[in-house]
This record gives structure tokens, sequence and C-alpha cells, in this order.
């Protein structure tokens, strides 16, 4: 078990600006915004009641939706979490930026668990996969690589 510490103004906003720059996606600033000591971050839906809550003497595991590892800067969405952030910047009209739409077998690679080679492709921090136009996960590109941050829970066989 883990302890969650709730995160200052500054720091919520550093981690928007971070989401903006990566994605283009702009997150409302109505959720509270808590990091567990692994550098895991989730959102909980703003609520009076549970502002009162000082996560600090609690042992929680998890709460809300788990969004992202944040680390020094960096932003790397969980796969529910990415799903979640397409979906408000479509309820926002907003199409997210370093998105990369993936063929059949392409897709069946990356939930095989493998990395995938796609010769020419620029190195990125981020990157949103996509099929058929439905969020997939987060990856990162590195010298014409797809690097693989599906959890193993999620491969295998794929349903496509």
């Amino acid at each position: 078990m883990t302890t969650a510490k709730s995160l200052s103004r500054k720091q919520v906003k550093e981690l928007l600006q971070s989401l903006k720059n990566q994605f283009g996606i702009t997150l409302k600033d109505d959720y509270l915004v808590y990091r567990n000591s692994k550098d895991r971050v989730f959102l909980l839906k703003n609520d009076q009641n549970i502002e009162k809550i000082n996560f600090e003497f609690l042992r929680t595991d998890r709460m809300g939706l788990y969004l992202a590892e944040y680390k020094n800067g960096f932003f790397r969405p969980s796969m529910q979490g990415i799903q979640f952030l397409v979906s408000e910047a479509k309820k926002q009209g907003i199409k997210p930026k370093n998105t990369l739409e993936l063929t059949k077998e392409q897709a069946q690679t990356i939930f095989q668990g493998e990395e995938l080679q796609i010769p020419n492709l620029p190195d990125s921090s981020g990157l949103i996969l996509t099929f058929q136009g439905k969020t997939l996960c987060f990856a990162q590109a590195k010298d014409g690589k797809i690097l693989n941050y599906i959890p193993k829970t999620f491969r295998g066989t794929t349903i496509i």
C-alpha cells in the first residue's frame, strides 16, 4: 500500500501544461489530482467531501482514475488515462497531436507485446496509437521503433 498526496495548484498547472504540449489536449480544471509514492497520478471528480479527506494519513493503493505516471516533467498515460484524455478532447472538439493510425497487422503486433518497426518515423516523447479511429494506447517512438507500453494484462490475442 502507498500513500497519496494532493498536488499543489502549481504542480497541477505544470501537469496540465505538459499534457497540452505533448498532445494538444486541454483538461478542465475541475478534477482533484493526487500522486502516490510510485509517481502515479490519479484523477477524482471534484467534490467538497473528498477535499476534506487527508489522504496523506490513509494507506491507499489507488483511487479514482489512474491517469498516468508523471516523473521529471514526462507524462506517460495509462491505457485508461489516454482513452479518457482523448474522449475529453473529442467532447471539446480538439484533435489530439501526435496520433498514429495503425493497420490491423500493426495493432495485432502491438497487442502481442512486440515493438513495431516503422522506418522514417521521427522520434517522439509520446504517441497516441489508434486503430480505425479508436484509441488503443500510448507509445513512444525511438530510432524507427515504437516502444510498447501496453501492460502484460492487456497483451495476447486481440479482437480486431
